[in-house]
């Protein structure tokens, strides 16, 4: 047994096997134990195996635990990593279309490719106190569809609360 680490199912066996060798070791008769030497030493060599694989065991988890907090964290840095880069692209994006109508253009041609403006209409929600309950989608919240919203206010409805804003959005190909 010395030298190496058991895995533990090699150990419940060999403590199985470890419980039918003191059983055998006592004498029927008398009920006395006839040689406890070997058995100490045997269940103290197992003891210590069991103590050993169950610390590797206890380390694994803390490993895994450690690494799921890391894994979470790094979630974390990566969401806000990616909405900063979203709100740059999206700050750079609304600087070159007011740069570009400013200066009466509607297209600007690379080698890398295309920006143009065009028209786009998007739902402006001012006042969400006034959006009519049929315009709000039922989620776990509720959500205000501007999808809906833009519809019923291009068929010419009158929703309180909201406006149609048009706005040059750019288009990169």
């Amino acid at each position: 047994m010395g030298g190496r680490i058991m895995k533990l199912y090699e150990i419940t066996s060999e403590m199985r096997a470890l419980d039918e060798l003191f059983l055998s070791c006592i004498d029927e008769e008398t009920g006395e134990v006839k040689d406890d030497g070997v058995i100490d030493i045997l269940e103290q060599e197992l003891k210590l195996q069991l103590q050993t694989k169950g610390a590797g065991i206890i380390k694994s988890f803390k490993n895994s635990e450690a690494m799921l907090n890391g894994i979470d964290e790094e979630i974390k840095r990566l969401q806000a990593l990616k909405k900063s880069v979203s709100n740059q692209i999206n700050s750079r994006k609304e600087y070159i279309v007011r740069n570009m109508e400013m200066m009466g253009i509607t297209k600007i041609e690379t080698e890398l490719g295309n920006l143009s403006l065009r028209k786009s209409k998007s739902v402006n929600i001012y006042d969400e106190s006034l959006i009519d309950k049929k315009f709000i989608e039922i989620e776990t919240k509720e959500k205000i569809s501007k999808t809906e919203i833009k519809k019923a206010i291009e068929a010419g409805e009158n929703v309180q609360g909201a406006n149609i804003v048009e706005k040059n959005s750019l288009n990169i190909k």
